[in-house]
C-alpha cells in the first residue's frame, strides 16, 4: 500500500484507492502515518479529535478507528511483515516502510538534493520532491487549527525547499524563466526576505535592474509600516551589491561541481536484545506503565530520565522488560543497545570501563579505537547517541553511580534499568520513573504453572498449591513445574513432597545451579552488608510474619537506629518489604530461604542452597 498525507489523506493498493472511512478515522491514520515507527499516544489522538472536549466515549471511539484500520490494513495487505499497526503501552505504533509515505518521501528526497554535488541534479530532486504536494498535508481532514499544530513545521519544509531550488536555477542561470514564478510567490508570502532578495537578484540579472531597486524600495516601506522594522542584513547587502553593479550578483554561469562528499561509514544500528520469552505471559498492567514512562511528550527536552524496573530475585524483570523491547523495537529504529552489569553476578559487576566498551562496541567501534580513559569513553558514547532514537537496556544494576555514567546525553532515546536494588539514588537525583515488579497475580501465575506442566483440571489444586509454595515468582514456578512434569503424572503427591522442609533443595536447577532460585536469593544476600545480612536471617527465623522494628531490635541486641538501618538495607536490597510504619516481613520463599542459612551454620551458597 502507498499512503498520500501531502494534500488529501488518501491510499492506494495496487494502483486502486482505498476507502479509509470517515474524517476522523483518515485524520488518526494521518497521525500515525505522520509519526511513522514512533509511538503515538491515545492522550494525543484524543487532543487531536475533539481539542480539550473530548466525550466521555473518546478512548473507545478511538479503539474502534483503530481496530476497523488495522482491518483494512490487513485486508489490502495481509503479508504485513513492514505493515503492521500496534498497541504499545498506551499509545500505537504504525510500523511501516517510510518509503510508502509521501511525507516521508519528500524529507527524504530533500535531504538528498542538499547532499548533491551539481545544481542541475538538485533542481531535478526538488522539482520532484515539491512534485508530491497536491495541496495543503491533510487537507480534508483537518481545521486550520489541527493543521498548524501537526504540520506547520512540514509546510515551512515545504517553502524552504523550493527556495533552495529557486537559488540553484538562479546559479544555473535561469532568471529569465523564473521571474513571474517569484513575483507570484512574493506576493502569496509577503514576509518572506528570501523570496524578495531571489526576485530581486532575478531581475537584476534579466536586465532590469531599476525594477529590482524599486521592488526593494516599496518592500521597506511596507515593512516599516506593517512591522516596523527593517530588511534583513542579507537583504540590505544585496540591495547594495546591485547598486554598485558587484560581479557577484551578474548573470550566473553554470556553477563548477561542488567535491563529492566523503563516504561515511553509516552509523551501526546495533540489535542487542536478548531473546524474548516464548509466550510470554500476563503483566499487562506493567508492560502499560512501561509504554507510558518513554511515551513521546513525557521525556524532557534536555536528557530522558531512565525508568527503573526494580524486585526482587526471580520476580521477572529481565522478562518484563525484554519482552516490552521486543514489542517496542519500532519505536527506537537507529537501533537497541543491551548490556548485563552483572550487579549480583558470581564474578562481580562490570566497571565503567567495561560496561562503556561493551556499549561502544555495540555502536561499531573496534576495540582498539574505545578510548582508555573512561571520561572520554563516557564522551564518545554520548556523541554517538547525540540526536539518535535508540533504547539503552541497562540489566542487573549493582547501583546508581555505574547507571549515571551511562545514561545518554541525549532526549531521543530511551533507557530502561533494572536491578534488584530500589536504587534511591537514581530516583531522587536523576529523576528515573520507579516500577517496582510485584509477583504475578494469582490467575497468571497459575495459568504459567498449568501451561509449564501441561496440566490437566484435575490437577488444579495441586497447581494452586505449588503456585502458593513459589511466592508466585516466575522463576521459581518455572523450576518447580518443570521438576513436577519431570518426576511424573501424581502432580499431587509431588507438590506434597515440596511443602516440607526440602523445598529450597528442590528449586536448585541440577546441572546449571546457577540458574536455580538459592542462588539467585544467594547471591543478593551476598552483597549485604553484615549487619543486614544478620537482619535477614533473623526475620526468617522469627516466629511471626510481620516484625516491628522496635523488635527486631531486641531479636538482635541492637539499638532501634542499627536495626532500623539494616531494615533499610534488607527493603531497598528487596529482601524486605515494609508494609506500615516500622513494621517489616519477608515473603514466604524468602523465609524458607533465611530458615535454610540458619540451620546450616549461616553459610550460605551462591550456588547451592547451604
Amino acid at each position: 500500500m502507498e499512503f498520500r498525507v501531502l494534500g488529501p489523506v488518501q491510499a492506494f493498493a495496487a494502483g486502486d484507492p482505498v476507502d479509509l472511512g470517515d474524517r476522523k478515522q483518515r485524520l488518526i491514520l494521518a497521525v500515525l502515518l505522520l509519526e511513522a515507527n514512533q509511538l503515538v499516544p491515545v492522550g494525543r489522538l484524543m487532543h487531536l479529535l475533539w481539542q480539550d472536549r473530548p466525550p466521555a466515549t473518546a478512548r473507545r471511539i478511538v479503539q474502534t478507528h483503530i481496530s476497523r484500520l488495522r482491518s483494512i490494513l490487513h485486508e489490502r495487505h495481509s503479508t504485513a511483515g513492514d505493515l503492521r499497526l500496534t498497541r504499545c503501552g498506551e499509545g500505537y505504533l504504525l510500523t511501516c516502510d517510510p518509503q510508502r509515505v509521501d511525507v516521508h518521501r519528500f524529507r527524504a528526497e530533500v535531504e538528498r538534493a542538499r547532499h548533491s554535488g551539481e545544481d542541475a541534479e538538485r533542481v531535478g530532486i526538488l522539482r520532484d520532491a515539491l512534485a508530491l504536494w497536491r495541496g495543503p498535508a491533510l487537507a480534508d481532514v483537518a481545521d486550520d487549527e489541527i493543521r498548524e499544530e501537526l504540520c506547520g513545521g512540514l509546510d515551512e519544509s515545504r517553502l524552504a525547499a523550493l527556495e533552495e531550488r529557486l537559488d540553484a536555477e538562479l546559479r544555473l542561470g535561469h532568471q529569465d524563466r523564473l521571474i513571474d514564478d517569484l513575483t507570484e510567490l512574493s506576493t502569496r508570502y509577503p514576509h518572506r526576505q528570501r523570496l524578495v532578495g531571489q526576485l530581486m537578484l532575478a531581475l537584476h540579472q534579466a536586465g532590469r535592474t531599476a525594477d529590482a531597486l524599486r521592488l526593494y524600495a516599496g518592500y521597506r516601506v511596507r515593512l516599516a509600516e506593517e512591522l516596523g522594522l527593517e530588511p534583513s542584513p542579507g537583504l540590505q547587502r544585496l540591495h547594495v551589491s546591485i547598486l554598485r553593479a558587484d560581479p557577484a550578483t551578474a548573470p550566473a554561469t553554470p556553477a563548477r561541481p561542488a567535491p563529492p562528499a566523503p563516504a561515511v561509514a553509516a552509523p551501526a544500528r546495533p540489535r542487542q536484545l536478548p531473546a524474548d520469552v516464548p509466550r510470554f505471559l500476563g503483566r499487562e498492567s506493567y508492560l502499560t506503565r512501561l509504554g507510558n514512562a518513554l511515551a513521546p511528550g513525557r521525556v524532557p527536552a534536555s536528557a530522558p530520565p531512565p525508568v527503573l524496573v526494580t524486585g526482587m530475585a526471580g520476580v521477572g524483570k529481565t522478562a518484563l522488560v525484554t519482552h516490552w523491547a521486543h514489542t517496542c523495537a519500532a519505536v527506537y529504529p537507529d537501533g537497541q543497545l543491551y548490556v548485563d552489569l552483572r550487579g549480583h553476578g558470581k564474578d562481580g559487576p562490570l566497571s565503567q570501563e567495561e560496561a562503556l566498551a561493551a556499549l561502544l562496541s555495540g555502536l561499531g567501534i573496534p576495540a582498539e579505537q574505545v578510548p582508555p580513559r573512561a571520561q572520554d569513553a563516557a564522551a564518545l558514547y554520548r556523541s554517538l547517541l547525540a540526536g539518535r532514537r535508540m533504547l539503552v537496556l541497562l540489566d542487573d544494576a549493582p547501583g546508581p553511580d555505574l547507571v549515571r555514567e551511562l545514561l545518554p546525553g541525549s532526549a531521543t532515546c530511551g533507557i530502561v534499568v533494572t536491578s534488584r536494588d530500589r536504587l534511591v539514588g537514581l530516583v531522587a537525583r536523576n529523576g528515573a520513573t520507579r516500577i517496582e515488579l510485584e509477583p504475578m497475580e494469582p490467575p497468571e501465575a497459575v495459568e504459567l504453572a498449568m501451561r509449564t506442566l501441561g496440566a490437566t483440571p484435575q490437577d488444579a489444586a495441586a497447581v494452586h498449591t505449588l503456585v502458593r509454595l513459589c511466592g508466585r515468582l516466575p522463576l521459581a514456578i518455572r523450576i518447580a513445574a518443570t521438576l513436577v512434569a519431570d518426576r511424573g503424572n501424581d502432580v499431587a503427591a509431588q507438590v506434597d513432597a515440596m511443602a516440607g522442609a526440602g523445598l529450597m533443595d528442590m528449586l536448585q536447577v541440577l546441572g546449571d545451579e546457577d540458574a536455580g532460585v538459592p542462588a539467585a536469593f544467594g547471591r543478593s544476600y551476598a552483597a549485604l552488608p553484615p549487619d543486614a545480612a544478620r537482619m535477614f536471617r533473623l526475620l526468617g527465623s522469627a516466629g511471626q510474619a510481620s516484625l516491628p522494628a522496635d523488635t527486631a531490635a531486641r531479636l538482635a541486641g541492637t539499638t532501634l537506629d542499627a536495626a532500623r538501618r539494616a531494615l533499610h538495607h534488607l527493603v531497598n536490597a528487596n529482601l524486605a518489604r515494609e508494609h506500615g510504619p516500622e513494621k517489616y516481613s519477608m515473603p514466604d520463599l524468602l523465609r524458607r530461604y533465611a530458615r535454610s542459612l540458619v540451620s546450616n551454620q549461616d553459610e550460605p551458597s551462591s550456588g547451592s542452597a547451604a
